[in-house]
């Protein structure tokens, strides 16, 4: 089965740490600069610039793009 949790501690697209100063902004984050589905997001949680996601297991994004791009961030 897939990895469904991930680390992430670097920022892309000129985003900071300063810049995700609660979890909204960081799924606003996830949403919009890596393209994860909001309705996949379980949970994500940042402390000392790391941020932990959890996504809803499931087969059907594995190939998916922003999938891949996840793996590659993590």
């Amino acid at each position: 089965m897939k990895e469904t949790t991930f680390e992430i501690h670097h920022l892309e697209n000129g985003w900071g740490w300063p810049d995700i100063d609660s979890d909204e902004v960081a799924v606003e984050y996830l949403c919009e600069e890596l393209e994860v589905p909001e309705e996949l997001i379980s949970e994500v949680h940042c402390c000392d610039g790391t941020m932990q996601l959890s996504l809803i297991p499931g087969r059907g994004y594995m190939r998916d793009d922003w999938y891949v791009n996840l793996i590659r961030c993590a």
